[in-house]
């Protein structure tokens, strides 16, 4: 049995359909292609700067050591203004200490010039 001509023509009208939308399929697939190599480009391009960014930021290490001279800092901070403030009160005690004999001092020459 031999195709007709209708038959013939209807199915090269269905290759040509099949062919254009063989085409705008291919077509599609590459932009869709392009689309996903841009949107990978991005994605790299975000990583790099993370990777970037992550270099500036502060080891557990090196934090750990500053916190560590911090601290050590502190404390002799704390013991300098401890001795400090001891000197302090030794001097305000000497002074007191000093007030006191130069009152019995005058007083003890007031009575004495009183009885002379």
């Amino acid at each position: 049995m031999r195709p007709t001509a209708d038959k013939v023509e209807r199915m090269t009208t269905d290759i040509a359909v099949l062919s254009g939308k063989v085409e705008a399929a291919q077509v599609a697939v590459a932009k869709a292609e392009g689309a996903m190599e841009k949107r990978l480009e991005g994605m790299n391009e975000f990583r790099d700067s993370l990777r970037d960014q992550n270099s500036t930021f502060a080891t557990k290490e090196s934090v750990e050591e500053r916190t560590d001279l911090i601290h050590r800092e502190r404390r002799q901070s704390d013991e300098r203004l401890g001795e400090l403030e001891l000197r302090i009160a030794r001097a305000e005690g000497r002074a007191a200490a000093y007030t006191v004999a130069v009152g019995i001092f005058v007083s003890i020459v007031a009575i004495v010039a009183r009885f002379l």
